[in-house]
């Protein structure tokens, strides 16, 4: 039996994801830096936005920094959860009828 061997791109971690971004993106390097040092919300809420977020811009790099970094803070039932939630918040997606009580 042959098989085919796979090769997988290295994750980047947050700070090289922000030292990626160029200067007329400064708000969004601290956006990112922020996401730690969150303290309005619980890690699990700041890291499931985040996740969220990184999901619905579709930038390969940023879902797979982001989640690289959650893994580390996230139980996987909350990891899979903030992947899971991503759907509702991507751009046309629209309640169904239940949902709405129409």
């Amino acid at each position: 039996m042959t098989t085919m061997a796979t090769t997988t791109m290295p994750t980047l971690s947050i700070d090289a994801l922000k030292d990626r971004l160029p200067d007329h993106a400064k708000d969004l390097r601290i956006n990112l830096g922020v996401i730690a040092a969150a303290t309005a919300l619980s890690p699990r809420q700041a890291w499931g936005t985040a996740i969220t977020a990184a999901i619905t811009a579709r930038n390969p790099d940023v879902i797979a920094a982001i989640e690289a970094a959650a893994a580390a803070q996230l139980s996987p039932e909350a990891l899979a959860a903030a992947r899971g939630g991503s759907f509702h918040a991507a751009p046309g997606s629209r309640p169904s009828r239940e949902r709405a009580g129409a």
